[in-house]
């Protein structure tokens, strides 16, 4: 089954952690290299004191892409979970849901629920989801959660798996 809350982050962790291993055995090999320099001097033929240079640079250099990934992630589920554990519920009606024409994934924009909430003073608010990659209908006038941080309403998170359907991939 297609688990929604998991895979709202998966493509950026799957890309640090792919970029993650790439760059760590460049590193090791950059480090071994330049452990075993003389020896390398001796076997090689040619200028090798410039390979450990390059192996430590592509490493690091993937590393360094692939822990931003990581780290970006790791923020903002924490953002989340901070914005859900601190926070207080409103409940918003969903007004449209848009594609977001900002995104492609394989040649197809992903949905958005744009949904609205009128608090006391008569401030409308208008709230935006995560990224959606299929399209979840006609659901115009339904409720949804949306947790927003008690001194901050641009720090929010829209729970759009209370209003989605069931999905199972085949």
């Amino acid at each position: 089954m297609f688990e929604k809350k998991a895979s709202s982050f998966l493509a950026q962790t799957l890309l640090g952690i792919i970029f993650s291993l790439i760059g760590v055995p460049f590193l090791i090999l950059g480090i071994y290299f330049a452990v075993h320099i003389a020896w390398l001097s001796d076997t090689g033929s040619g200028d090798v004191k410039i390979l450990p240079a390059v192996f430590c640079l592509l490493g690091g250099i993937f590393v360094m892409i692939g822990g931003g990934f990581l780290i970006w992630v790791a923020g903002k589920k924490k953002k989340i979970r901070d914005v859900v554990a601190g926070g207080y519920t409103v409940n918003a009606v969903i007004s449209e849901v848009s594609r977001n024409c900002n995104v492609e994934v394989n040649g197809r924009n992903p949905y958005k629920i744009i949904c609205q909430y009128q608090d006391a003073q008569g401030i409308l608010h208008i709230f935006s989801s995560e990224n959606i990659m299929f399209n979840p209908g006609n659901l115009t006038g339904q409720y949804v959660r949306v947790y927003v941080e008690p001194c901050n309403l641009n720090h929010y998170y829209v729970d759009i798996d209370s209003v989605l359907p069931k999905v199972e991939v085949h």
